[in-house]
């Protein structure tokens, strides 16, 4: 039986998932204007902020202590957030949401076989067999049954960049473990306050050498309600949610949400008018059922 850990876990990476299954197309229009250097400062510019008041207030100055380890955090801040954000935004400018979403459904592969080759542990049948039908949920998403289309689409160099993204990202969750006496809240902090810095000297450096271009007022303002909800739902309690939720159910389980993305994506295409193929619900009940049996396989082992 599920307890109430479980079960509020599974509450925040089921939010998340759902965040950032919104943030996708949502993105990839803010991106027509801004571009993905000041796009990442101005997120996590404010998310740095409002997690520094919010760990100051739940566990006081002491908290901000980096305990002699603060190369491993900036290494990991700059991975998650710096790296991952870059990585994906100018794959989103080459590409589709719709391949970002499929691409971020790849990260349970990712991280199983970054487990196999460093730690040399073997993933669980079960555990591999259900990532592979949730992956064939995700292609019959994508493609509506024509597997021939993903070799025909002219968006490469963009998938490459989000693929990397999305390794960065695997690997910033899996450094979360090895400080797992911390709160989610303290290592999420402490991490986006080092991964802001670069991303700042970054921004600013590229936009002295004219690379990066700051956005007008008059844009900013017009992408106001975008630009909240990708510092707020996407960012800022998906992060803190994500984490958390990784410390209860471990890496395994919580990769396999991932797979939630692109049916969240093409939810969203539905509710705006966009009719979905047959093959599209097929897959997408592929990766429903092949997610809440997991769940149902990792409590009896619990």
């Amino acid at each position: 039986m599920m307890n109430r850990r479980n079960f509020v876990a599974i509450a925040m990476l089921l939010f998340t998932v759902a965040s950032w299954g919104g943030m996708y197309p949502i993105a990839k229009s803010i991106l027509l204007a801004i571009d993905p250097f000041w796009l990442t400062a101005i997120r996590y510019g404010f998310t740095a902020l409002l997690f520094c008041g919010l760990l100051l207030w739940r566990e006081g100055k002491n908290a901000f202590r980096f305990e002699g380890k603060w190369i491993s955090i900036w290494w990991c801040g700059t991975l998650g957030f710096a790296l991952f954000n870059y990585l994906v935004f100018f794959g989103l400018k080459y590409s589709s949401p719709e391949h970002g979403a499929i691409i971020m459904a790849m990260m349970p592969f990712i991280a199983l076989l970054i487990n196999w080759l460093s730690l040399g542990k073997r993933p669980p049948y079960q555990d591999m067999l259900a990532i592979a039908f949730a992956f064939v949920g995700i292609i019959l998403i994508i493609t509506r049954g024509n597997f021939s289309s993903l070799l025909e689409m002219d968006s490469i160099f963009g998938d490459c960049l989000t693929l990397l993204g999305a390794l960065s990202w695997v690997f910033y969750t899996r450094s979360a473990i090895r400080f797992n006496h911390w709160s989610p809240l303290r290592f999420t902090t402490l991490t986006v306050i080092l991964g802001t810095m670069s991303i700042i000297v970054i921004t600013v450096v590229l936009t002295l050498v004219n690379i990066a271009h700051a956005p007008e007022l008059t844009l900013l303002n017009e992408q106001l309600v975008s630009l909240l909800y990708i510092v707020g739902p996407a960012t800022i309690i998906a992060i803190l949610f994500w984490n958390r939720g990784i410390k209860t159910v471990g890496i395994s389980n919580g990769m396999l949400f991932v797979n939630l993305v692109p049916v969240v994506a093409f939810s969203i295409g539905y509710y705006q008018g966009n009719s979905l193929h047959s093959m599209e619900l097929v897959g997408a009940s592929i990766v429903l059922v092949t997610l809440a049996i997991s769940n149902l396989a990792s409590r009896r082992k619990g």
